[in-house]
C-alpha cells in the first residue's frame, strides 16, 4: 500500500465520457462541461460519488435546453425544486 500514489484523472474535457454528448452543438457541450465541472466539484465536497450528485441524463437535458430562468428549470424533467435546491444553486435556495 505504501508504494500506491494518486495518479490524477485524465486530463480533457469530462463531456467525453457523457453518453449522448456527441449530439449536443458547441454551445451545448461548453454547457455540459461547466455542469460536468461544478458535479465534480460538489461531490468532492459532499465526499460522494458523482453520479450519486446527480446523473449524467438530466445534466444532458440541461445542456441541450439551456434553461434560463428558473420556470424553465422546473418544467423539465431534469431537477426538481429540490434537487435544484440540493446541490447549492442560490437562485433555488429558499
Amino acid at each position: 500500500m505504501t508504494k500506491v500514489r494518486f495518479t490524477p484523472p485524465n486530463p480533457g474535457p469530462l463531456y467525453r465520457k457523457v453518453k449522448g454528448a456527441s449530439r449536443l452543438d458547441p454551445r451545448g457541450l461548453a454547457v455540459l462541461e461547466a455542469l460536468l465541472e461544478f458535479r465534480e466539484a460538489e461531490a468532492q465536497r459532499v465526499d460522494r460519488p458523482p453520479f450519486k450528485v446527480i446523473g449524467n441524463e438530466p445534466l444532458l437535458e440541461l445542456a441541450m435546453k439551456k434553461p434560463l430562468r428558473l420556470e424553465e428549470l422546473e418544467t423539465g424533467k431534469a431537477l426538481s425544486r429540490n434537487k435544484s435546491a440540493d446541490m447549492g444553486h442560490p437562485c433555488c435556495r429558499q
